[in-house]
């Protein structure tokens, strides 16, 4: 194992990793650990003070070349999904199986059908038919969703940080800093609910 934040030249201010209560005094504690056989892989390891991650050590980071692998990757193929929530409605409930019991049996069966073959024209039956009858279900939106109230308190929390490490981490700055991000915790825990 080799420290890996000590190879890279940087300036004073991108070695130092955490702040001492004075506001004055920076020390490098926070280091980076790397195999040595993943050294060559290592670009660059700094300190980045801009960052509000609420604590009195700064976000260390580190650019890796990757080496990627040539194994061919195999995809699967995505699943359908539907949207059953129609399927509360009788009505809805009751059309469906009326078109599937109707589609079943007009099935033709030869004597060349084996049971994959007649799986699969069941199937084919039963997954058309739902896609008409309930309809493909839209991708939920994953992303997160912030209203103003949220948004300001944010922001209100990230001019307080700045103006926090402009003036050295006087007490009153301090003080005010810690009361907005109060405030902005206890907003996103009241919206979540």
């Amino acid at each position: 194992m080799i420290i890996g934040s000590t190879f890279h030249p940087h300036i004073d201010i991108h070695k130092s990793t955490w702040r001492f209560p004075d506001g004055v005094t920076f020390k490098q504690i926070d280091h980076l650990l790397i195999d040595r056989r993943h050294k060559p892989n290592l670009m660059d390891v700094r300190s980045y003070h801009n960052s509000n991650i609420d604590s009195d050590h700064y976000l260390v980071i580190a650019s890796l070349r990757a080496q990627i692998s040539n194994v061919k990757q195999v995809t699967g193929i995505r699943t359908i999904k539907y949207s059953i929530s129609k399927l509360t409605s009788t009505e809805v409930v009751e059309q469906h199986r009326q078109q599937i019991e109707e589609k079943l049996n007009h099935i033709t069966l030869t004597e060349q059908d084996n049971g994959e073959e007649l799986w699969e024209k069941c199937k084919t039956i039963i997954n058309s038919i739902t896609e008409e009858v309930l309809g493909i279900m839209e991708p939920a939106n994953k992303g997160m969703r912030l209203d103003d109230e949220c948004q300001a308190a944010i922001e209100d929390k990230n001019i307080a940080y700045r103006k926090m490490q402009q003036g050295y981490g006087t007490r009153s700055l301090v003080e005010e800093y810690k009361e907005k991000r109060r405030k902005e915790n206890t907003t996103h825990k009241r919206k979540k609910k």
